[in-house]
């Protein structure tokens, strides 16, 4: 099905705030993936996920606690279990301090290889220099395109 190639992550965080990162990330696999995988195979998607997004030392973090662009690639994380080769990120940098923006859109930058693209919607253009592709849309259509 579609639905599993592509991976959507709104604006605002959807994570269990009281969980720890990997908590909810085990949790999220309970609940996306099918039936038929494996517990051991889901708990190993999961800690590739963690190492893949530079979660590793703050796994085992309380949601609340996380730093805005840590609670951000957690966010990230929970879509890319599914390994999507289609990732929509509305606004990832929202609300991020600058050294945060450059950081998340650095690692989605990072994602955005071999066979997984990586579409940003997005007011900010401070780090739009880590794009392949640049659009910029306005009521009516497209008023620039930069590759």
């Amino acid at each position: 099905m579609l639905r599993h190639h592509i991976g959507v992550v709104p604006q605002e965080d959807l994570i269990h705030r009281q969980l720890t990162a990997r908590q909810a990330l085990r949790y999220a696999a309970e609940l996306r993936f099918p039936a038929d995988v494996a517990p051991g195979d889901r708990l190993a998607r999961v800690e590739a996920t963690i190492a893949e997004l530079g979660l590793i030392e703050h796994a085992d973090t309380v949601v609340d606690r996380l730093s805005g662009g840590q609670r951000k690639r957690t966010s990230v994380a929970m879509e890319l279990l599914t390994q999507p080769s289609l990732l929509f990120l509305d606004e990832p940098t929202s609300g991020l301090d600058p050294g945060l923006d450059k950081s998340v859109m650095t690692t989605l930058r990072e994602l955005a290889t071999g066979e997984r693209t990586v579409v940003v919607i997005t007011h900010s253009v401070a780090n739009l220099g880590v794009c392949d592709n640049v659009l910029v849309l306005a009521p009516g259509g497209l008023v620039l395109r930069s590759t």
